[in-house]
């Protein structure tokens, strides 16, 4: 499927998802469709692409490590070194999203406030209650307790194995390859020119 195609079906599913409500702890649904009339244009086909590294880069990961999510890394990095840090930090990058949104984070972990005052303009520009619509996209609840924003629930977010749950996070902090250097074989003293 080519990326219109995508951008098609992604809008799709955006203008049928039902509003997400949390009650006495629990998720569940409404009637009411989350994004109404033409509010499902608000994100591209690109949009999900772009998620986790905005939300790495919101809360503070590094943007060496962040250009590992879209493989932006590959050319700074020959293919081997690239390959053995790769998955690390990716894995781990996801890990801490999925950490601070689920559970909360320094600095008062994940704010939506930016993204939701974008939607609710893209929404009044429609004709629509932009305040209503941010009022149903709004999902982080304030922790009084531990002082951050955070959606709920426990990590990791999907079952399991145990013994599995270290090797899954990956490693924020793995050694990267380094700067990009450029290379320059020097002649072999047996080769002829």
């Amino acid at each position: 499927m080519d990326a219109e195609g995508l951008a098609l079906q992604l809008r799709r599913l955006l203008k049928e998802l039902p509003t997400p409500v949390r009650q006495m702890g629990t998720w569940k649904v409404k009637r009411e469709l989350l994004l109404p009339g033409d509010v499902a244009n608000f994100w591209t086909g690109h949009s999900p692409r772009h998620f986790v590294v905005s939300i790495a880069a919101a809360i503070g990961i590094s943007k060496d490590r962040r250009d590992y999510l879209g493989r932006w890394a590959y050319a700074q990095h020959g293919s081997q070194d690239y390959v053995l840090t790769s998955r690390q930090v990716v894995q781990a990058i996801q890990t801490t999203v999925c950490k601070t949104l689920l559970l909360g984070g320094d600095g008062g972990g994940y704010i939506e406030e930016e993204l939701l005052c974008t939607l609710r303009s893209f929404a009044d520009d429609l004709g629509l209650n932009g305040e209503e619509i941010v009022g149903a996209n709004t999902v982080m609840q304030w922790d009084g307790h531990k002082q951050t924003w955070l959606l709920g629930g426990q990590y990791p977010a999907f079952a399991v194995n145990p013994e599995r749950v270290p090797i899954a996070e990956g490693e924020l902090e793995a050694k990267l390859p380094g700067e990009y250097e450029a290379f320059e074989a020097e002649p072999d003293e047996d080769e002829v020119l």
